[in-house]
């Protein structure tokens, strides 16, 4: 059995919001429906969110892509998946905007109810991957303890202590992973055990 994972659903209808909901429930996720961006910044703090699901056209507010640029500020990784009734094929431009901008997925509003679950659990298997090769590196490696990693407040982290914050998907851990994923992504390469 998978470990829950938790899904922040942004989408101002409510209807679709609750069906969504339901259908993710179903596989097994922990979902949290919001009808706004409004306490984004909050949900991303003590949700913690494994994934998010973002209404593109939201009303009496931002915009998707407004929201994803909050997003990617708290955290620059976290899978994003767009759902748009608005979205066509023919809208390429704006695709193509919101890919460059970091959306990870978009469905159409109305596709297969199948498909969300399946997208979700494949960008979701991205993250864990990152965190399982850190772990076995860490598992091996003489320098596992030593400082390694100084943040923006001098807090200094080992990379064992990084990487449980990372698993408990703390703000710290998501800020850590954001800050340091390409360095330690060099230091694997490098030094594989």
């Amino acid at each position: 059995m998978k470990p829950t994972e938790r899904i922040l659903v942004i989408d101002d209808d409510s209807a679709y919001g609750a069906t969504v909901k339901e259908s993710l429930e179903l596989d097994d996720y922990e979902v949290q429906v919001r009808d706004s961006a409004d306490k984004l910044k909050e949900d991303l703090e003590t949700f913690r969110p494994h994934a998010i699901v973002l209404d593109f056209d939201l009303k009496d507010g931002p915009n998707g892509l407004s929201v994803l640029h909050r997003i990617r500020e708290s955290d620059a990784y976290i899978p994003v998946v767009l759902m748009s009734g608005a979205l066509g094929l023919e809208a390429g431009d704006a695709r193509t905007d919101l890919a460059i901008n970091g959306i990870d997925f978009i469905l159409q509003k109305g596709d297969n109810p199948k498909a969300l679950p399946a997208v979700l659990e494949r960008e979701i298997a991205k993250q864990r991957q990152v965190i399982a090769a850190l772990d076995e590196w860490v598992q091996y490696s003489p320098d596992a303890d030593a400082p390694l990693l100084v943040t923006e407040d001098g807090s200094e982290y080992s990379l064992r202590q990084a990487l449980e914050e990372m698993k408990k998907a703390t703000s710290k851990g998501r800020a850590l992973l954001n800050h340091y994923r390409q360095g330690l992504t060099q230091i694997l390469a490098s030094q594989k055990p």
